[in-house]
């Protein structure tokens, strides 16, 4: 991820529980993750696959 790479954030939380504001101060752009939030487990492990 560092020069050309993207994260992706999967959740099972209604809201996500990371500010993408302060991923600035770790040197991540938050342009270059994808957020999913999800409802349930299962549904999470849908995502990753």
């Amino acid at each position: 991820m560092r020069n050309t790479g993207y994260c992706l954030w999967i959740s099972t939380v209604p809201r996500r529980s990371i500010f993408s504001s302060s991923l600035r101060g770790f040197g991540i752009d938050p342009g270059r993750i994808l957020f999913v939030d999800a409802g349930k487990t299962k549904e999470t492990l849908w995502a990753i696959e």
